[in-house]
């Protein structure tokens, strides 16, 4: 969680200093806009200017201050916000399984649309998963990336060896026998046919 956090202000601080001579830039626009309406009021109060020309230079000045205040305001955006509800997430992520095993069944399953992009199970055992984004990117460096396929498919489900749809596989007694037809190849909303 705190490398989490941490590579997020860094990106943040790292925007922010890239962002600053643009800041500058637009508020300097800005200024000159202001000074070109004052300009132009002072014409108009001469005489200098037609009440068409007028209009249209007040047009434009108005469109080019719109269009500045609303980029000023898009690179002076407070990230303050966005940090706390990034701690939030964070924290509920500390008992995340917890959730999982007691949520109903259509919770669990809007937790793997969210978490998965796909599982592969077979015999009822998760053999492979594939992240989706942006845990595909945050889990990136823990995957093995030696062969093609192995980015496509996902990594191996080491962390979930052992567990079956209904959870830990319990211990096998011995002589238990698995029978292979007890899995069967369903399709319904987000399962593909074997």
């Amino acid at each position: 969680q705190a490398k989490i956090r941490s590579d997020i202000e860094t990106h943040i601080a790292t925007f922010n200093e890239q962002a600053e001579p643009e800041r500058q830039a637009v508020s300097e626009e800005l200024r000159r806009i202001a000074q070109h309406e004052k300009k132009l009021l002072q014409a108009h109060y001469d005489d200098h200017v037609s009440e068409e020309l007028f209009a249209e230079e007040q047009e434009r000045l108005r469109r080019a201050k719109i269009a500045a205040e609303t980029r000023l305001a898009e690179l002076q955006t407070d990230y303050t916000d966005a940090l706390e509800q990034l701690d939030l997430a964070l924290q509920l992520t500390d008992h995340i399984q917890a959730a999982y095993i007691t949520a109903e069944p259509a919770i669990r399953r809007l937790f793997n649309q969210a978490i998965y992009e796909r599982i592969w199970i077979s015999r009822e055992t998760i053999t492979h998963v594939q992240h989706a984004k942006p845990f595909d990117d945050l889990l990136a460096s823990q995957r093995p990336t030696t062969s093609r396929q192995a980015s496509i498919d996902g990594p191996p489900a080491a962390q979930f060896q052992g567990w079956t749809l209904a959870g830990p596989r319990p211990a096998r007694r011995p002589g238990h026998i698995k029978d292979p037809k007890a899995v069967l190849c369903l399709g319904g909303s987000h399962v593909q046919r074997c």
